[in-house]
Protein backbone atom coordinates (compact mmCIF):
# COMPACT_ATOMS: atom_id res chain seq x y z
CA UNK A 1 0.00 0.00 0.00
CA UNK A 2 1.41 3.66 -1.00
CA UNK A 3 2.89 6.11 1.64
CA UNK A 4 0.29 8.32 0.22
CA UNK A 5 -2.85 5.81 0.84
CA UNK A 6 -1.61 5.52 4.52
CA UNK A 7 -1.53 8.84 5.73
CA UNK A 8 -4.80 9.48 3.58
CA UNK A 9 -6.11 6.77 6.14
CA UNK A 10 -4.25 7.85 9.56
CA UNK A 11 -5.72 11.30 8.76
CA UNK A 12 -8.99 9.93 9.01
CA UNK A 13 -7.46 8.22 12.81
CA UNK A 14 -6.81 5.52 11.35
CA UNK A 15 -3.16 3.43 11.26
CA UNK A 16 -2.32 0.79 8.19
CA UNK A 17 0.66 -0.67 9.37
CA UNK A 18 3.64 -0.92 6.76
CA UNK A 19 3.29 -3.70 4.03
CA UNK A 20 -0.13 -4.16 3.95
CA UNK A 21 -1.27 -4.75 0.66
CA UNK A 22 -4.65 -2.72 -1.34
CA UNK A 23 -5.92 -3.60 -4.76
CA UNK A 24 -5.52 -1.43 -7.45
CA UNK A 25 -8.75 -1.14 -8.57
CA UNK A 26 -9.77 0.79 -5.30
CA UNK A 27 -6.84 3.46 -5.70
CA UNK A 28 -6.89 6.64 -7.88
CA UNK A 29 -3.22 8.31 -7.89
CA UNK A 30 -2.06 6.23 -4.48
CA UNK A 31 -5.16 7.30 -3.07
CA UNK A 32 -8.52 5.60 -2.17
CA UNK A 33 -11.80 6.41 -3.39
CA UNK A 34 -13.58 8.68 -0.41
CA UNK A 35 -16.25 5.22 -0.50
CA UNK A 36 -13.75 2.82 0.08
CA UNK A 37 -11.64 4.83 2.66
CA UNK A 38 -15.34 5.54 4.84
CA UNK A 39 -15.36 1.02 4.39
CA UNK A 40 -12.26 0.56 6.22
CA UNK A 41 -12.77 -0.51 9.40
CA UNK A 42 -10.75 -0.60 12.98
CA UNK A 43 -9.22 -4.62 13.13
CA UNK A 44 -7.19 -3.32 16.45
CA UNK A 45 -7.15 -0.67 18.70
CA UNK A 46 -3.23 -1.60 19.57
CA UNK A 47 -0.44 -1.89 16.90
CA UNK A 48 3.27 -1.67 16.77
CA UNK A 49 4.86 1.35 15.08
CA UNK A 50 8.51 1.58 14.29
CA UNK A 51 10.49 4.84 15.02
CA UNK A 52 11.48 5.20 11.15
CA UNK A 53 7.58 4.99 10.32
CA UNK A 54 6.77 7.29 13.17
CA UNK A 55 9.53 9.75 12.38
CA UNK A 56 8.17 9.58 8.30
CA UNK A 57 4.58 9.89 9.62
CA UNK A 58 5.28 13.47 11.67
CA UNK A 59 7.72 15.07 9.14
CA UNK A 60 4.97 14.48 6.64
CA UNK A 61 2.46 16.25 8.60
CA UNK A 62 4.67 18.93 9.77
CA UNK A 63 5.35 20.04 6.15
CA UNK A 64 1.52 19.37 5.22
CA UNK A 65 0.67 21.81 8.03
CA UNK A 66 2.31 24.99 6.08
CA UNK A 67 1.21 23.90 2.07
CA UNK A 68 -1.58 25.65 0.19
CA UNK A 69 -4.29 24.71 -0.93
CA UNK A 70 -2.99 24.76 -4.62
CA UNK A 71 -0.39 22.47 -3.01
CA UNK A 72 -3.45 19.66 -1.84
CA UNK A 73 -4.60 20.03 -5.16
CA UNK A 74 -1.08 19.18 -6.55
CA UNK A 75 -1.19 15.76 -4.59
CA UNK A 76 -4.46 15.08 -4.92
CA UNK A 77 -4.84 15.45 -1.31
CA UNK A 78 -7.55 18.19 -1.21
CA UNK A 79 -10.96 16.54 0.64
CA UNK A 80 -13.38 15.22 -1.87
CA UNK A 81 -15.86 17.69 -0.20
CA UNK A 82 -13.90 20.57 -0.29
CA UNK A 83 -13.24 19.29 -4.28
CA UNK A 84 -16.86 19.07 -4.95
CA UNK A 85 -17.12 22.81 -3.29
CA UNK A 86 -14.78 24.25 -5.42
CA UNK A 87 -15.63 22.52 -8.94
CA UNK A 88 -18.70 20.61 -9.05
CA UNK A 89 -16.86 17.62 -9.50
CA UNK A 90 -15.27 14.59 -7.88
CA UNK A 91 -11.75 13.95 -7.64
CA UNK A 92 -12.61 10.96 -10.72
CA UNK A 93 -14.01 13.29 -12.43
CA UNK A 94 -10.71 15.93 -12.63
CA UNK A 95 -8.29 13.01 -13.82
CA UNK A 96 -11.06 11.90 -16.27
CA UNK A 97 -10.63 15.34 -17.68
CA UNK A 98 -6.87 15.97 -16.73
CA UNK A 99 -6.02 12.88 -18.58
CA UNK A 100 -7.91 14.27 -22.12
CA UNK A 101 -5.73 17.36 -21.75
CA UNK A 102 -2.91 15.55 -23.57
CA UNK A 103 -0.84 18.51 -25.09
CA UNK A 104 -0.59 20.77 -21.58
CA UNK A 105 2.32 20.38 -19.93
CA UNK A 106 3.17 20.40 -16.16
CA UNK A 107 5.17 23.74 -15.91
CA UNK A 108 8.06 24.27 -12.96
CA UNK A 109 5.43 26.44 -10.84
CA UNK A 110 2.10 23.85 -11.37
CA UNK A 111 0.94 20.51 -13.00
CA UNK A 112 -1.86 19.79 -14.83
CA UNK A 113 -4.22 19.34 -12.36
CA UNK A 114 -3.75 22.44 -10.55
CA UNK A 115 -4.49 24.44 -13.54
CA UNK A 116 -7.63 22.44 -14.37
CA UNK A 117 -8.73 22.98 -11.03
CA UNK A 118 -8.40 26.60 -10.85
CA UNK A 119 -9.86 26.89 -14.49
CA UNK A 120 -13.05 24.90 -13.18
CA UNK A 121 -13.42 26.60 -9.77
CA UNK A 122 -13.15 29.82 -12.04
CA UNK A 123 -16.34 28.53 -13.82
CA UNK A 124 -18.03 27.29 -11.34
CA UNK A 125 -17.99 30.34 -8.65
CA UNK A 126 -17.74 33.19 -11.12
CA UNK A 127 -15.58 35.36 -9.05
CA UNK A 128 -13.07 37.51 -9.75
CA UNK A 129 -8.93 36.59 -10.43
CA UNK A 130 -8.21 37.98 -6.74
CA UNK A 131 -10.63 35.79 -4.92
CA UNK A 132 -9.69 32.47 -6.86
CA UNK A 133 -5.98 33.73 -5.91
CA UNK A 134 -6.61 33.73 -2.63
CA UNK A 135 -8.89 30.44 -2.03
CA UNK A 136 -6.33 28.47 -3.90
CA UNK A 137 -3.04 30.36 -2.48
CA UNK A 138 -2.00 31.78 -5.27
CA UNK A 139 1.09 34.09 -4.80
CA UNK A 140 -0.17 36.10 -7.77
CA UNK A 141 -4.08 36.34 -9.43
CA UNK A 142 -2.35 36.51 -12.95
CA UNK A 143 -1.54 32.64 -12.56
CA UNK A 144 -5.31 32.53 -12.52
CA UNK A 145 -5.44 33.74 -16.19
CA UNK A 146 -2.14 32.14 -16.89
CA UNK A 147 -3.87 28.51 -15.82
CA UNK A 148 -7.40 29.09 -17.35
CA UNK A 149 -5.62 30.05 -20.93
CA UNK A 150 -3.77 27.53 -20.72
CA UNK A 151 -6.50 25.04 -20.14
CA UNK A 152 -8.80 26.73 -22.45
CA UNK A 153 -6.22 26.27 -25.05
CA UNK A 154 -5.50 22.45 -24.55
CA UNK A 155 -9.45 21.93 -24.21
CA UNK A 156 -9.65 23.12 -27.99
CA UNK A 157 -7.16 21.38 -28.93
CA UNK A 158 -7.59 17.73 -27.09
CA UNK A 159 -11.23 17.90 -26.35
CA UNK A 160 -13.29 19.42 -28.77
CA UNK A 161 -12.68 18.14 -32.05
CA UNK A 162 -12.63 14.27 -30.61
CA UNK A 163 -15.67 14.69 -27.98
CA UNK A 164 -17.82 17.87 -28.72
CA UNK A 165 -19.79 18.65 -31.90
CA UNK A 166 -21.27 17.14 -34.95
CA UNK A 167 -17.98 15.47 -36.68
CA UNK A 168 -17.72 13.56 -33.13
CA UNK A 169 -21.16 12.25 -33.29
CA UNK A 170 -22.84 9.89 -35.17
CA UNK A 171 -26.79 9.63 -36.93
CA UNK A 172 -27.18 5.89 -35.03
CA UNK A 173 -25.68 8.02 -31.38
CA UNK A 174 -28.42 10.78 -31.64
CA UNK A 175 -31.21 8.28 -32.63
CA UNK A 176 -29.82 5.84 -29.91
CA UNK A 177 -30.31 8.86 -27.61
CA UNK A 178 -33.97 9.40 -27.60
CA UNK A 179 -36.19 8.92 -24.18
CA UNK A 180 -38.66 6.64 -24.14
CA UNK A 181 -41.20 9.21 -23.66
CA UNK A 182 -40.29 10.67 -27.08
CA UNK A 183 -40.73 7.56 -28.61
CA UNK A 184 -43.83 6.68 -27.57
CA UNK A 185 -45.28 9.84 -27.97
CA UNK A 186 -44.23 10.17 -31.37
CA UNK A 187 -44.19 6.85 -32.15
CA UNK A 188 -40.43 6.70 -33.75
CA UNK A 189 -39.51 4.35 -36.23
CA UNK A 190 -36.29 2.56 -35.66
CA UNK A 191 -33.98 4.57 -37.83
CA UNK A 192 -35.76 8.13 -36.99
CA UNK A 193 -34.19 10.97 -35.05
CA UNK A 194 -35.63 13.75 -32.67
CA UNK A 195 -33.49 17.12 -32.89
CA UNK A 196 -34.74 19.72 -30.32
CA UNK A 197 -33.83 23.68 -31.24
CA UNK A 198 -33.00 26.68 -28.89
CA UNK A 199 -30.99 29.70 -27.94
CA UNK A 200 -29.96 31.09 -25.13
CA UNK A 201 -28.09 34.46 -24.10
CA UNK A 202 -24.88 35.12 -22.32
CA UNK A 203 -24.21 38.70 -20.84
CA UNK A 204 -21.35 40.59 -21.97
CA UNK A 205 -19.60 43.91 -20.79
CA UNK A 206 -19.75 47.13 -22.84
CA UNK A 207 -16.59 47.03 -25.68
CA UNK A 208 -14.76 50.31 -26.81
CA UNK A 209 -15.64 49.11 -29.81
CA UNK A 210 -18.65 51.12 -30.72
CA UNK A 211 -19.31 49.20 -33.80
CA UNK A 212 -19.08 45.88 -32.15
CA UNK A 213 -20.95 47.30 -29.44
CA UNK A 214 -23.87 48.45 -31.42
CA UNK A 215 -24.08 44.72 -32.79
CA UNK A 216 -23.99 42.83 -29.49
CA UNK A 217 -26.82 45.26 -28.05
CA UNK A 218 -30.12 43.83 -28.07
CA UNK A 219 -32.70 46.17 -27.35
CA UNK A 220 -35.60 43.54 -25.95
CA UNK A 221 -33.42 42.98 -23.37
CA UNK A 222 -31.72 46.32 -22.92
CA UNK A 223 -27.80 44.66 -22.90
CA UNK A 224 -25.20 43.31 -24.45
CA UNK A 225 -25.37 39.89 -24.91
CA UNK A 226 -24.12 37.04 -27.31
CA UNK A 227 -26.34 34.13 -28.54
CA UNK A 228 -25.21 30.37 -27.82
CA UNK A 229 -27.51 27.75 -30.07
CA UNK A 230 -27.85 24.44 -28.92
CA UNK A 231 -28.75 21.34 -30.59
CA UNK A 232 -29.82 18.55 -28.30
CA UNK A 233 -31.99 15.20 -28.48
CA UNK A 234 -35.14 14.63 -25.75
CA UNK A 235 -33.24 12.96 -23.14
CA UNK A 236 -30.69 15.79 -22.83
CA UNK A 237 -27.48 14.83 -24.86
CA UNK A 238 -26.56 17.90 -26.02
CA UNK A 239 -25.34 17.29 -30.16
CA UNK A 240 -23.59 20.93 -30.62
CA UNK A 241 -24.00 24.22 -29.33
CA UNK A 242 -22.72 26.51 -32.02
CA UNK A 243 -21.70 30.45 -32.03
CA UNK A 244 -22.01 32.18 -29.64
CA UNK A 245 -23.70 34.62 -32.43
CA UNK A 246 -24.79 37.91 -32.36
CA UNK A 247 -28.13 38.04 -30.18
CA UNK A 248 -29.78 40.29 -32.39
CA UNK A 249 -30.12 37.14 -34.63
CA UNK A 250 -33.61 35.33 -33.90
CA UNK A 251 -33.37 31.56 -33.59
CA UNK A 252 -35.20 31.15 -37.37
CA UNK A 253 -32.04 32.88 -39.09
CA UNK A 254 -29.62 30.92 -36.96
CA UNK A 255 -31.24 27.91 -38.15
CA UNK A 256 -31.42 28.49 -41.26
CA UNK A 257 -27.87 29.15 -41.66
CA UNK A 258 -27.13 25.97 -39.56
CA UNK A 259 -28.78 23.82 -41.84
CA UNK A 260 -27.03 25.53 -44.93
CA UNK A 261 -23.52 24.52 -44.21
CA UNK A 262 -23.00 20.71 -45.71
CA UNK A 263 -20.82 19.76 -43.53
CA UNK A 264 -22.59 20.53 -40.54
CA UNK A 265 -25.74 19.34 -38.47
CA UNK A 266 -27.34 18.43 -42.04
CA UNK A 267 -25.18 15.53 -42.16
CA UNK A 268 -27.11 14.25 -39.38
CA UNK A 269 -30.61 14.91 -40.05
CA UNK A 270 -32.59 12.83 -42.51
CA UNK A 271 -35.92 13.26 -44.30
CA UNK A 272 -38.91 12.50 -41.82
CA UNK A 273 -37.21 13.33 -38.68
CA UNK A 274 -38.93 15.61 -36.02
CA UNK A 275 -37.53 19.16 -35.50
CA UNK A 276 -38.31 20.51 -31.87
CA UNK A 277 -39.02 24.33 -31.52
CA UNK A 278 -40.65 27.11 -30.06
CA UNK A 279 -42.40 30.06 -31.32
CA UNK A 280 -39.07 31.78 -33.05
CA UNK A 281 -38.63 29.08 -35.30
CA UNK A 282 -42.09 30.06 -36.70
CA UNK A 283 -40.21 31.77 -39.58
CA UNK A 284 -38.13 28.51 -40.76
CA UNK A 285 -41.26 26.26 -40.24
CA UNK A 286 -42.24 26.29 -43.78
CA UNK A 287 -38.63 26.10 -44.95
CA UNK A 288 -37.78 22.99 -42.78
CA UNK A 289 -41.16 21.43 -43.48
CA UNK A 290 -40.31 21.63 -47.42
CA UNK A 291 -37.15 19.97 -46.82
CA UNK A 292 -39.15 17.41 -45.24
CA UNK A 293 -38.55 17.14 -41.66
CA UNK A 294 -41.28 17.29 -39.34
CA UNK A 295 -42.08 20.52 -37.47
CA UNK A 296 -43.62 20.65 -34.13
CA UNK A 297 -44.29 23.82 -32.82
CA UNK A 298 -46.69 25.11 -29.74
CA UNK A 299 -50.05 26.94 -31.63
CA UNK A 300 -50.21 30.79 -32.03
CA UNK A 301 -53.52 32.04 -30.56
CA UNK A 302 -53.34 35.37 -32.48
CA UNK A 303 -56.85 36.74 -31.79
CA UNK A 304 -58.77 34.30 -30.82
CA UNK A 305 -59.46 33.68 -26.57
CA UNK A 306 -58.44 30.53 -26.67
CA UNK A 307 -56.88 27.30 -28.83
CA UNK A 308 -58.87 24.48 -29.46
CA UNK A 309 -58.92 21.37 -27.35
CA UNK A 310 -56.45 19.55 -29.95
CA UNK A 311 -54.41 22.54 -30.27
CA UNK A 312 -53.79 22.94 -26.57
CA UNK A 313 -53.42 19.52 -26.26
CA UNK A 314 -50.68 19.69 -29.01
CA UNK A 315 -48.74 22.41 -27.73
CA UNK A 316 -48.45 20.74 -24.29
CA UNK A 317 -47.32 18.28 -26.30
CA UNK A 318 -44.45 19.82 -28.08
CA UNK A 319 -44.24 21.70 -24.35
CA UNK A 320 -43.26 18.52 -22.73
CA UNK A 321 -41.11 17.48 -25.41
CA UNK A 322 -38.90 20.57 -25.69
CA UNK A 323 -38.47 20.96 -22.06
CA UNK A 324 -35.28 18.75 -22.01
CA UNK A 325 -33.13 21.64 -23.72
CA UNK A 326 -34.57 24.34 -21.22
CA UNK A 327 -33.56 22.03 -18.51
CA UNK A 328 -29.72 21.70 -20.31
CA UNK A 329 -29.54 25.30 -20.30
CA UNK A 330 -30.57 25.57 -16.42
CA UNK A 331 -27.79 22.97 -15.59
CA UNK A 332 -24.99 23.94 -17.20
CA UNK A 333 -26.24 27.71 -16.06
CA UNK A 334 -26.39 26.82 -12.46
CA UNK A 335 -23.51 24.38 -11.88
CA UNK A 336 -21.28 27.56 -14.40
CA UNK A 337 -22.02 30.17 -12.66
CA UNK A 338 -19.56 32.76 -14.85
CA UNK A 339 -21.83 32.00 -17.71
CA UNK A 340 -24.64 34.15 -15.67
CA UNK A 341 -21.75 36.58 -14.99
CA UNK A 342 -20.76 39.14 -17.63
CA UNK A 343 -18.33 37.88 -19.84
CA UNK A 344 -15.67 40.19 -22.04
CA UNK A 345 -12.13 38.58 -21.98
CA UNK A 346 -12.72 34.95 -22.29
CA UNK A 347 -15.19 35.74 -25.23
CA UNK A 348 -12.92 34.91 -28.10
CA UNK A 349 -12.36 31.56 -26.35
CA UNK A 350 -16.19 30.93 -26.56
CA UNK A 351 -16.44 30.48 -30.57
CA UNK A 352 -16.74 33.16 -33.00
CA UNK A 353 -19.48 35.51 -33.69
CA UNK A 354 -21.21 35.30 -36.92
CA UNK A 355 -20.72 38.20 -39.41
Amino acid sequence: MPFETRQQAFVKRLLVPKDNRCCRSHLIKKRLYEEDLAKLSIYSHTSHVSVDDLQTFLEYFAVRSEITMKDKVGDLSLPERDLKVLTGLTWGNVNELSDMLTSMRDTQGRNRTQALVTYLTKLRTGNSNNVIASILGLPREQQVSEYVEAVVNSFERDVLPKYFGVSATSREEVVGNQSEFARKLLNLKDDQAVFIFDGTYVHLQNSSNNEYQRRLYLGQKKKPLCKPFTVCTTNGRVVDVLGPLLANLNDAQIHEEILKDPNGLKNLMKVGDYCIVDRGFRDSEESLEAAGYIVLMPALKGNRKQLTTKEANESREVTKLHWPIGATHGIIGEKNHLLHKQVNKLLPKLGSLCT
